[in-house]
C-alpha cells in the first residue's frame, strides 16, 4: 500500500537556477496555507534528505534533465518511504513526474529506463543527460513566463487535491512547449528494482506465467 496522502504533508523543494526559483515562488502563492520548506542548512540534496520523513514530499525543479540528482533523491525517497516528484524541462517539454510513493508505485529510476529504452536517438540523450549532469553546465538565460505559471498550477492541483494525487501516482505530465500539446503515460517497474522492487511479482513475466498455466 502506498503511504497515505495528507494534506498537511510537508512540502520539501530544490530548486535549481531562476527557473525552479520562480516555479517555487509562484507555487507558494497559488498554495496559501500550505507551508513550503526551503531549509537555509540543506546546501546539498544530501542534506534535505536527512531533514525528510515518511509522509514528506520532496520536490525536485529544475530548468534541465538532471539525472544524476534525479538518482540521488529517488534511493533516499525510496529508502524512507516519501514520496519523490521533479519537475523539469526536457528539450520541447516540461515534465511533471513521475510522481514516485513507494511502495506502491514504480520509482524514478524505473521510469528513466523505459523512457531510455523507447527514446529513438538513445546515444545522443545520454550524452546530452550527461553534459547536464555537469556542474559548471548552467540552462539558457531567461526562460518562459507562462512555462512558470504552468508548473506552479499543475504541482498546486496535485498537492491540493487527494483525488488528483492518488490519480497522479505512478504517471508523469507533460507539455510541449511550442504546440501545448498535453501528454499523459503510466509506467510498469523493473523487474528486481533494487528501489522499489514492488513488480517483481506481478510484472509482466509474472502475469504471463499466471496466463499459462
Amino acid at each position: 500500500m502506498a503511504t497515505t496522502f495528507r494534506m498537511k504533508s510537508q512540502v520539501w523543494i530544490y530548486q535549481e537556477e531562476d527557473f525552479g526559483v520562480a516555479v517555487g515562488t509562484e507555487l507558494q502563492k497559488q498554495l496559501h496555507d500550505r507551508v513550503l520548506s526551503y531549509p537555509r542548512d540543506a546546501a546539498s540534496i544530501d542534506g534535505m534528505l536527512r531533514s525528510l520523513n515518511r509522509s514528506d514530499i520532496f520536490i525536485f525543479i529544475s530548468p534541465r534533465p538532471r539525472d544524476a540528482a534525479c538518482r540521488v533523491i529517488n534511493a533516499g525517497c525510496c529508502k524512507i518511504g516519501c514520496t519523490f516528484l521533479p519537475v523539469i524541462v526536457d528539450t520541447e517539454s516540461l515534465i511533471v513526474g513521475p510522481l514516485v510513493q513507494v511502495p506502491g508505485t514504480p520509482c524514478w529510476e524505473c521510469w528513466n529506463t523505459r523512457e531510455r529504452a523507447n527514446y529513438h536517438f538513445a546515444d545522443q540523450r545520454a550524452a546530452l543527460r550527461n553534459y547536464y549532469d555537469q556542474e559548471s553546465c548552467k540552462s539558457p538565460i531567461g526562460y518562459m513566463p507562462y512555462l512558470v505559471g504552468v508548473a506552479a498550477g499543475k504541482l498546486a492541483g496535485v498537492l491540493n487535491n487527494s483525488r488528483l494525487f492518488k490519480e497522479q501516482l505512478g504517471r508523469s505530465w507533460a507539455i510541449n512547449l511550442w504546440t501545448r500539446e498535453i501528454s499523459q503515460a503510466a509506467f510498469v517497474g523493473r523487474h528486481a528494482c533494487p528501489h522499489c522492487g514492488v513488480h517483481d511479482l506481478d510484472g509482466t513475466i509474472g502475469l504471463l506465467f499466471r496466463y499459462c498455466r
